[in-house]
């Protein structure tokens, strides 16, 4: 099966995701910054998820790059790994009306976690597909980060039960492991002179 038509459906839907963000932020209620200042929270999520889709896009693109071939599973598993990807637009409406309070926080934070195990399943599923020899299977071998993402994860959450902030601790930190894609992919595209 040809990659392309998912590369492109999972590019689409990740940048229909971030506009409808953007137009979900509302116009300070004033001329002043004040009105600005008023409306940090929702600011403040809106930049987390912003980069949160951004480096879910970048790192997407980078594990497509590598892989040679996709089957009927790596589809349905791209397709509902875009379904939880598809609501944080939602979680990130809602967190911003309510930066502290439990529900949102842990919805948000559960949003992300299915968003995280999803993205484990497509990865696995392409590097199955691909075959355990494949330039895939040798650059994602290492599953630090993937194991390291989901224990902070789940930690954030359980803390999230003393205190809805640490959810958003868990997310930032989360954020710093994956904002440089797996560098040995990284590596390979550029030393392979694809574009």
């Amino acid at each position: 099966m040809s990659k392309s038509r998912l590369e492109a459906f999972t590019d689409a839907i990740i940048a229909i995701l971030m506009t409808i963000m953007v137009l979900g932020l509302s116009i300070p209620g004033g001329d002043t910054w004040a009105g600005l200042w008023a409306i940090r929270n929702k600011i403040f999520i809106y930049v987390i998820s912003y980069f949160f889709l951004g480096i879910y896009w970048n790192n997407h693109h980078h594990m497509f790059q590598v892989a040679d071939k996709i089957n009927g599973k790596v589809m349905w598993l791209n397709t509902l790994f875009l379904f939880f990807l598809s609501l944080i637009p939602f979680a990130t409406a809602w967190v911003g009306e309510h930066l502290s309070s439990f529900a949102p926080e842990m919805f948000y934070g559960t949003i992300v976690l299915l968003c995280d195990l999803s993205y484990a399943l497509v990865s696995k599923q392409l590097i199955k597909v691909n075959g355990a020899n494949s330039k895939i299977a040798k650059l994602l071998s290492d599953k630090k980060k993937t194991v390291y993402t989901l224990i902070i994860n789940v930690l954030s959450l359980l803390l999230g039960f003393v205190n809805p902030i640490f959810v958003m601790i868990g997310v930032l930190l989360m954020l710093g492991l994956w904002i440089v894609p797996y560098s040995d992919v990284e590596r390979e595209y550029m030393n392979s002179g694809s574009k």
